[in-house]
């Protein structure tokens, strides 16, 4: 007994649509009917038959197929018995806007099964008839490497500064006066040396015995402890441990050491400075004690100063913090980054003018910050103009999408890098900035 819901895959409305009498046809027995004999159907029977072909198949397994559908997000593959579903993020190393920017219809490709599906209950259940294996395209093909490339940036000097963990009541006159007492100077050399009346003098011996760091004009343990901290923060900070931030840099390369060649003559002073991220210089200048990226800057410091480093990290009477180091605000580094690092941004917020270069589908960290030039180029013989970026570095050029989440900044320097052959731009470039790009998360 054959039921018309079991006819076809779509509605069948007579029989007669499907089966003539005297017609052999293949059938899957579904269950004993309460009649006698059996319940069949005929559009069980691609199913089963897939199931059948895909029984000899598992994870790893490389199968060739051919392409009979580009969908949105997934293209489908017709093996041998069965089809195979390769997702959008499985079809190349790179990035892709869609399907059909990396396989054609009717041709065949070599694909690894990453899985097999077979739901349950397929037999009673028409929309359990899916069984189909998940494939990856990419992952018969080899990973393209991606270039380093030499990229400028502004690093911050900086500096570890130690200041003794002290009341709150305690400014530096008092520390000052704190001190003296420690080393036995008398109250009246202190009145001469610093200019203080007596009853100013008075008052803050007054507030240091509020603190218990005093009694009288003797320190107590709590004071000596105090005054020891401050000794040892005044012999560290004559010859602090110092780097560089380069705050705009890939994470991992964020933190240099102090003698990182600048080579600021290969950079052309006509040109803005190199990408920086401000807001995370201030961020970094506001971190003491344990937020610091100890870390990143025990990985900066030369092997003669580490143990200078972690007995201040060790110090419990000290507070170790970042500060500004000399008047230059930045220097221009020069490092070695993946060009996908750049890429990634770029493809997060423009469309590639030309090919599309590689850059690989999961890139973990990117740039936040690019300093490119923006060119206007009007086509020849018209009236219109587009707006196209040139990221100097990769020497690749870009459009800027409607949904792209930047900031852009302009800057005034007029010497600009060589610009791209006019037959790639397909237009005459009529004007061009500099611009600093923040690209948003």
């Amino acid at each position: 007994m054959v039921f018309r819901t079991e006819m076809a895959r779509h509605f069948v409305q007579d029989a007669a649509e499907v089966v003539s009498i005297g017609d052999a046809v293949e059938f899957v027995l579904v269950a004993p009917s309460d009649r006698g004999g059996w319940i069949a159907s005929l559009s069980a029977v691609e199913e089963a038959s897939a199931r059948e072909s895909m029984a000899h198949l598992k994870p790893g397994d490389e199968l060739d197929g051919t392409v009979i559908a580009l969908e949105a997000r997934h293209a489908v593959l017709a093996c041998e018995g069965f089809k195979a579903h390769v997702p959008l993020a499985e079809m190349s190393w790179g990035r892709v806007r869609g399907p059909g920017d990396v396989m054609d219809l009717h041709r065949s490709y070599r694909v690894r099964v990453l899985d097999v599906r077979l739901p349950d209950l397929w037999l009673i259940n028409k929309h359990a008839r899916k069984a189909h294996v998940i494939a990856s395209l990419r992952d018969c093909q080899p990973c393209p490497e991606s270039p380093l490339i030499r990229m400028p940036f502004s690093a911050m000097p900086f500096r570890l500064w130690a200041e003794p963990r002290k009341p709150r009541t305690c400014d530096s006159v008092m520390l000052y006066l704190l001190d003296e007492l420690d080393r036995g100077t008398l109250m009246a050399t202190i009145r001469d040396t610093t200019g203080l009346p007596a009853n100013a003098l008075a008052r803050m011996l007054s507030v240091l015995e509020g603190e218990g760091l005093v009694s009288g004009v003797l320190l107590t343990g709590q004071g000596r402890a105090l005054a020891a901290s401050l000794a040892r923060a005044s012999s560290h900070n004559r010859k602090p441990l110092r780097g560089l931030f380069a705050s705009a840099a890939p994470g991992q390369k964020q933190f240099l050491p102090p003698a990182t060649s600048t080579a600021d003559a290969d950079y052309p002073r006509s040109w803005p400075s190199p990408p920086r991220a401000r807001r995370s210089e201030e961020s970094f200048l506001q971190f003491f004690g344990d937020a610091l990226p100890v870390a990143s800057l025990r990985a900066v410091i030369d092997a003669p100063a580490q143990s200078q480093f972690t007995s201040l990290l060790d110090d419990h009477g000290l507070m170790v913090l970042a500060q500004r180091d000399g008047r230059k605000p930045s220097r221009t580094v020069w490092l070695d980054v993946p060009d996908h690092w750049i890429l990634a941004s770029l493809h997060s917020a423009f469309e590639p003018l030309g090919p599309t270069p590689f850059c690989p589908a999961d890139v973990a960290d990117h740039a936040r910050q690019l300093l490119l030039v923006k060119l206007t180029v009007a086509a020849p013989h018209t009236q219109t103009e587009q707006t196209v970026y040139l990221e100097p570095w990769t020497r690749t050029c870009w459009t800027k999408r409607r949904d792209g989440r930047i900031r852009e900044f302009e800057r005034d320097e007029t010497h600009f890098p060589p610009l791209p052959d006019p037959v790639v731009l397909g237009s005459q470039v009529t004007a061009s900035t500099w611009v600093v790009l923040e690209i948003k998360s």
